[in-house]
C-alpha cells in the first residue's frame, strides 16, 4: 500500500507539514497522501495517538485529552478514494437541497452513512 485518502470532517481546514512538505486538508474533500505521511501526521494504524494530538497543540494537559482525541477522529483515513464524499452536508444527518428534493419525490433513497 502506497497511498491513503484523508477526508477532514472537522469544522476547520488543517495545514501541517512533514519532512518539509506542506499538506492541507480542506473540509470535506479527500486528499491523497503517502501511507507513511498519514502514519506520521495522524498516527494512522498506530494504537497510541498521544504524540500526534500533542504535536498539533490540541492538548495541554490530561483535561484536554478526550477532546483532542475526538478532534483527531474527525480525520477519516481510507485506503481507497471515497466514492462520493459530497453526498451529505457537513451537518450530520442533513442532506443538501438537491438530494432532499430527489428523496421527497421518491426518486432516490438515502444512503447509509
Amino acid at each position: 500500500m502506497e497511498n491513503v485518502w484523508v477526508v477532514n470532517k472537522s469544522d476547520d481546514e488543517l495545514t501541517t507539514q512533514w519532512h518539509g512538505k506542506h499538506y492541507t486538508f480542506p473540509r470535506s474533500k479527500p486528499v491523497e497522501i503517502p501511507y507513511d505521511v498519514a502514519e506520521n501526521i495522524f498516527g494512522y494504524r498506530l494504537d497510541n495517538k498521544f504524540e500526534f494530538v500533542v504535536r498539533f497543540g490540541w492538548t495541554k494537559d490530561s483535561n484536554d485529552l478526550l477532546r483532542a482525541y475526538e478532534r483527531l477522529s474527525k480525520f477519516e483515513i481510507t485506503e481507497q478514494r471515497p466514492k462520493d464524499y459530497r453526498a451529505t452536508s457537513p451537518a450530520v444527518g442533513q442532506f443538501p437541497a438537491p438530494v432532499l428534493d430527489k428523496l421527497e419525490r421518491g426518486k432516490g433513497t438515502q444512503a447509509a452513512a
